[in-house]
């Protein structure tokens, strides 16, 4: 039987409208986008949902605060990544889904993490795409959300900026997002990225790593902090491209269960 569409709504939590989507039934796959993307361009667009859905798994998430459908401020504070975790409980409770599988990619998989560790009971197992140790804490902040930051403020998109920057800035336009938000969510000193409450994470994960990562190209200090995870790295891909690879879908299904299987 085939799995009924995408179903799209708004989920308010207190005055804050979130653009949320769900498809298929069973147990639940809670999806957390990159950043300057949105759920349909990070997970329906690349097949997420529907494998997951033909696996009898209910993959559902919301597009993140500054980003497609849901609600924008041009203060950082509105971005802060405890606010982002609380948004994902929230949803969770809302679908009736209060301990899911999480997946993540790059901003996305930093706010998994966070709210593995803020919520410790919502997660029964992680899988994180496109990190690595600039997420950390005891790693110093980096440089590139401030550049990225810049490179969305302002009104040339061909204005002198590291690679990087320009690269997330074409990004987010083709996806039609507010680049005022977000500049404002990429200032805070709790950029959406970096792990602000470290913690023990006690739930199985796995780590996909992107093979030539240009935004988070070292691990080392990652992996020892998950010294139980399954680590896999996608040959012949870059940061961005790891989102929408096929390989990172396969790993993720493999990891998920044997019931989530690709369609011939």
């Amino acid at each position: 039987m085939s799995a009924p569409g995408l179903v799209s709504w708004i989920h308010h939590r207190g005055d804050v409208g979130l653009r949320a989507f769900s498809l298929g039934e069973g147990p639940g796959v809670l999806l957390l986008h990159g950043f300057s993307s949105s759920f349909r361009r990070n997970w329906h667009g690349t097949g997420w949902t529907k494998v997951l859905a033909a696996a009898r798994r209910r993959a559902f998430g919301l597009d993140f605060r500054g980003h497609g459908g849901s609600g924008k401020s041009l203060s950082p504070e509105f971005y802060a990544p405890a606010e982002l975790c609380a948004d994902c409980a929230s949803l969770q409770d809302a679908v009736g889904e209060p301990c899911t599988d999480v997946v993540g990619f790059s901003m996305g998989a930093a706010i998994a993490l966070q709210f593995a560790i803020l919520y410790p009971d919502r997660v029964r197992s992680l899988v994180l795409g496109g990190i690595g140790d600039k997420i950390l804490p005891s790693v110093p902040p980096p440089p590139e959300p401030a550049w990225i930051a810049e490179a969305m403020r302002h009104s040339d998109p061909a204005a002198d900026a590291p690679p990087v920057a320009r690269r997330f800035r074409l990004f987010a336009e083709r996806g039609g997002n507010d680049l005022q938000a977000l500049a404002a969510m990429m200032s805070g000193p709790g950029w959406p990225g970096r792990i602000d409450h470290p913690g023990p994470v006690t739930c199985p994960v796995l780590l996909v790593l992107a093979e030539s990562d240009e935004f988070m190209p070292s691990s080392a200090r990652l992996r020892e902090h998950l010294p139980g995870a399954r680590v896999e790295v996608v040959p012949g891909t870059d940061h961005i491209g790891l989102s929408g690879d096929p390989r990172f879908l396969a790993l993720a299904a493999d990891f998920l269960g044997p019931a989530v299987v690709h369609e011939s």
